[in-house]
C-alpha cells in the first residue's frame, strides 16, 4: 500500500518477522520511503503500529531527533491519537 506523509510517498508492507528485528512491531525508513510491519497482527495493533511509525517519520523529517529517538514518547502519542481518532469518528 502506498501512503503520503509530509509530501513523500511511502510503501507500507507486511512481512514475516525479519531476521534483523530483535523487538518491535514495525520499522520505518525515510530515505527508502518504507514502513515495514510484522505480518499477522490484530487489526487494532496494526493501526497503532502504523500510527507509531508515522510519528517517527514526521519527527525524523522535521529535525525532532529527541522525539524520534524516544520510544516512550512516540508510544504515548500514537496511543493517545489513535484513541482520539477511534472515539471521534
Amino acid at each position: 500500500m502506498k501512503i503520503i506523509i509530509c509530501h513523500q510517498q511511502f510503501e507500507l508492507t507486511e512481512e514475516d518477522i525479519p531476521i534483523d528485528w530483535t523487538h518491535g512491531m514495525g520499522r520505518s525508513n525515510i530515505a527508502r520511503g518504507t514502513i515495514r510491519l510484522r505480518a499477522g497482527m490484530a487489526p487494532g495493533v496494526r493501526e497503532a503500529t502504523i500510527l507509531h511509525e508515522i510519528i517517527h517519520i514526521i519527527a525524523g523529517m522535521n529535525d525532532l531527533r529527541k522525539l524520534d529517538d524516544d520510544e516512550t514518547i512516540v508510544g504515548v502519542l500514537s496511543t493517545g491519537l489513535l484513541d482520539f481518532l477511534r472515539g471521534n469518528k
